[in-house]
Formats: C-alpha cells, structure tokens, sequence
C-alpha cells in the first residue's frame, strides 16, 4: 500500500494529541493535503469528524482520588496542494508532507477504481489515504481517516471492517475513540511520550501535554498511571 517510490513519510506521526489540563481538553489534530479535484471527498471525510467534538469525554482518576473529565475535540484540516509547473501531483503531495514538522501532516487521495483490488475501497498506509473514486462520496473516507487517527475495525458503526457489513454506519463509537487515546504513553519521565498503534498501518501520535501546574495534571508516578489508564465516555 505504501510505495516508498512515490510517498514519503518523513517522520512516522501522524496527528496530534493535545491534552490541556487547565482547558480541560483533549484536542486531535490533523492536517490533510489533498489536490483540487479531491478537496471535496477530504473535507467530507473530515468533517464529520470535526462534528465528534464535544460528544466524548476522557475521564480518570488523579493522584489525590478525584475523577476528573476532559472534552475530546477534533480540528482536522483540509489543504490543497497545487503542482508546480513539470511537477506530478504526488510530488506537489509529498513536497507539502514533507515540510511538515508537526508530526500532524496526511495525504488523502482519490484513485481510480482500478488502482486498488475489487474488494478494497480504501486504504491507510499510516499517513496516506487512498479513496476509490466511485466511493468518493461514501462513508469510505472518514472510515480511513478514522485509521490515521489511529482506529482499528470494531463490530459496529463506522469503522466495521466492511462498507456492506449491515452494522456499518456513520456512527463512531465509543471504542473507536478510545483506540486513539490509547497512544496516551505518558509517565513522570517522559510526559509525551505515546504508545505504537495497536495495528500496522495506523496512525501514529505525537503527544503534547499542556498546563502542567494545573490539579489535573499528574505529578507522580501514580499520576501518570492513572491518566495512562482513563477511559472514553
């Protein structure tokens, strides 16, 4: 799925985990480089993502016995790349990825049917999503997207492994969300540090932790375990 002739991932992350405890908030950012001709298949794909902020909530226990609850936000953005004069479209893609050092920087592209096997709708390479064009407008988008957060297939809703499972749907569970909050790897001596996803090929965290001299905040071992340890509401 990833050619290394044609795709650069120049760093292996993915999106952003921004957990700010005197906001109270756990925000996931990720940017989606894309071409004219796809900008509306990637801003569908994330947008309804973007409409996930707010309707979950990660919650735990801190060192002192106080349950604590932060929102889940979602800010992923949609860029447009425009070759250059003599450039390919994924060399202006890779060019774009490439020059992001946020760790937060995706590719999302729309083939031709003919490009991925008859069963195949989409596929996730950590951070380059391919769309078959007659699912352009599908749910097949945001179910990929979904991976490059990290996601694996669940049994139901929109990340079911099929596009013809009867229990896939636009619906993003709980568990899915939490496949994303898993990459929380933090302890006292490595605050950012993030977890490796739980599948190949999904989507890899870089982990910022904000407001440390707030009471959410951990400050000890025990700390940092039980924020390793929350749970999606």
């Amino acid at each position: 799925m990833n050619n290394p002739v044609v795709f650069v991932d120049p760093d292996g992350r993915d999106f952003g985990l921004y957990i700010d405890f005197e906001k109270g908030t756990v925000t996931v950012r990720a940017t989606y480089y894309t071409t004219n001709q796809d900008k509306n298949s990637a801003t569908n794909a994330t947008k309804s993502w973007n409409e996930q902020s707010g309707k979950f909530s990660y919650s735990y226990t801190d060192e002192k016995g106080n349950k604590q609850s932060l929102k889940i936000n979602y800010e992923l953005n949609v860029e447009v790349v425009t070759p250059s004069e003599g450039q390919t479209e994924m060399g202006a893609l890779n060019q774009a990825l490439s020059s992001n050092t946020s760790g937060e920087g995706n590719v999302y592209k729309v083939v031709d049917d003919n490009k991925l096997d008859a069963n195949t709708n989409g596929t996730t390479s950590q951070n380059f999503i391919q769309v078959k064009n007659s699912k352009k407008d599908a749910e097949t988008g945001s179910h990929e997207v979904g991976h490059s957060l990290g996601l694996i297939h669940s049994e139901k809703g929109l990340m079911t492994a099929s596009s013809t499972d009867p229990n896939r749907n636009n619906n993003v569970q709980s568990d899915n969300v939490s496949n994303t909050l898993n990459s929380v790897g933090s302890n006292r001596n490595n605050p950012n540090n993030v977890n490796n996803p739980i599948e190949s090929g999904a989507g890899r965290a870089t982990l910022h932790l904000q407001g440390a001299s707030n009471p959410r905040a951990p400050q000890t071992d025990k700390g940092y375990r039980k924020l390793r340890n929350g749970t999606v509401e």
